[in-house]
């Protein structure tokens, strides 16, 4: 089993200062643990509400449809 690269949080950076984007199914699985909607990067971003989600800079940016 391979490790997990470190979040940037826990070097100082966020995800904008580095070009890291956590995986989609990682992010989502997070989401359902603490019983949120697992909504990031799917069409549910359009309609969100939720101001302070830490995913939410990473997730409203605009990204190819192929990418999603």
């Amino acid at each position: 089993m391979m490790d997990a690269a470190p979040l940037p949080e826990a070097t100082g950076q966020s995800f904008e200062e580095t070009d890291w984007t956590p995986p989609i199914i990682w992010v989502r699985s997070i989401q359902r643990a603490q019983h949120r909607v697992p909504c990031y990067r799917s069409d549910e971003r359009f309609r969100c509400t939720v101001q302070d989600c830490e995913w939410r800079n990473s997730c409203l940016k605009l990204v190819a449809a192929w990418r999603r």
